[in-house]
């Protein structure tokens, strides 16, 4: 069958993309039919089954539960697993999910990353605009205010986020949630970081939803050059 879409393509992943959406980013990215641009990927790259074990007793007096089992793993066509180390984007975003403990890497006695032989595969493009790419994404971020804004929260949150203790003192205690819950900046973290919101307007940005649609304009400008 031909090809539906052979236009340019950006697929945005962060901490959470697990499983089947790594696969397929690190298909586009293998075969250079897209830029991937975000955060690394959680790095789930195990199959696992679950097994009645009534069956392995065959009794239907005690119920006894289910085990799950790994039994498959996934690897790239270049060879490498997305188990562990996930997929690693060609144009990095920053994000509060990179301080939290997410990702199988996270985990105790998860697999760890190993490679096979790759594929003969043909990728449909090298990309090597990339180095120009990225540069021009540094550039554009750094001279943009809200962006800086959204940089202090993230350093904010990183600091918060390695105090493993809290104070037993009410008054300090109090002092500490009214100051997270109200925030002293003009731009505040949403839910998704990559999201701020603008104190008394409606108006929101999603950092990476509006610079994956730049970086992807830049492709196209520079490659016609």
């Amino acid at each position: 069958s031909g090809v539906s879409y052979d236009g340019p393509l950006a697929v945005i992943i962060n901490r959470f993309s697990a499983s089947a959406s790594e696969i397929f980013a690190a298909a586009i990215q293998d075969y250079g039919r897209g830029i991937i641009i975000g955060g690394q990927s959680f790095g789930k790259g195990t199959v696992q089954s679950l097994r009645d074990l009534n069956h392995a007793f065959r009794t239907r007096k005690n119920i006894y539960g289910r085990i799950k089992l790994t039994i498959a793993k996934f690897y790239r066509v270049n060879g490498g697993s997305t188990q562990h180390a996930g997929v690693t984007p060609d144009i990095s975003f920053p994000s509060r999910y990179n301080f939290m403990e997410i990702g199988e890497s996270k985990r105790k006695n998860a697999l760890l990353w190993d490679k096979i032989n790759s594929v003969n595969y043909s990728a449909v493009n090298n990309y090597s605009l990339l180095p120009q790419i990225e540069t021009r994404h540094d550039v554009r971020l750094a001279n943009d205010s809200d962006y800086k804004i959204f940089l202090e929260k993230l350093s904010e949150f990183e600091k918060k986020s390695g105090i493993k203790t809290i104070s037993l003192n009410i008054d300090v205690r109090k002092k500490e949630l009214d100051k997270s819950k109200n925030p002293s900046k003009e731009i505040e973290s949403e839910s998704d970081s990559t999201n701020t919101k603008i104190k008394d307007s409606k108006a929101k940005r999603d950092f990476l939803l509006e610079e994956s649609t730049k970086v992807l304009g830049d492709y196209l400008l520079l490659s016609e050059n």
